[in-house]
């Protein structure tokens, strides 16, 4: 948790430099990941391969999926792990594997615009919520203003009936 600093961008500079770890630490993490994956892949026999494929591509899915809200992190990792896996199924030329890199790609591209639309979701509902808390404000202030002229008399700037019964009921 960053802790809150009265210093506005001091906190915000805090902030940006966080998001961009996160996305370079994705990254670091996707290329981590892929190299393992496909180092795994010369054991075994097919049946074990086969399981290595499932499991290898399953995995960045669920990670890409937790980075969502960071959506340059999700994308970053999707295209890190997924690209580089979906060219080594494809070049094995074992028809299993390549069918599994046709699949990975349709879900890979299914995964990426649906990160990117919710991720301007995500976006525009964060600014709308920033537009309301304006408006909420702006509103209250308005109430102020409004609470001082219903109290108050326009010519000679005295309070009124209003104010005078609001006073009196309040000292009741």
């Amino acid at each position: 948790m960053i802790p809150r600093s009265n210093d506005t961008n001091s906190y915000n500079r805090t902030i940006v430099n966080r998001l961009h770890s996160t996305i370079w630490g994705a990254a670091f993490l996707g290329l981590a990941r892929i190299l393992w994956a496909t180092s795994l892949f010369g054991f075994g026999s097919d049946e074990t391969r086969g399981l290595i494929v499932v499991i290898t591509t399953a995995s960045p899915f669920g990670a890409a999926l937790c980075l969502m809200h960071l959506r340059a992190a999700a994308l970053i990792f999707t295209s890190i792990t997924m690209l580089p896996l979906i060219a080594f199924l494809w070049l094995t030329e074992v028809p299993g594997h390549m069918v599994s890199a046709l699949i990975l790609a349709l879900v890979t591209l299914i995964i990426t615009f649906v990160a990117n639309k919710y991720g301007n979701d995500f976006a525009r509902m964060t600014m709308q919520q920033k537009e309301v808390e304006n408006k909420k404000t702006e509103a209250e202030h308005l109430n102020k203003i409004n609470m001082a002229l219903a109290n108050q008399d326009s010519l000679t700037g005295l309070a009124n009936r209003r104010a005078f019964m609001a006073h009196l009921q309040s000292q009741v």
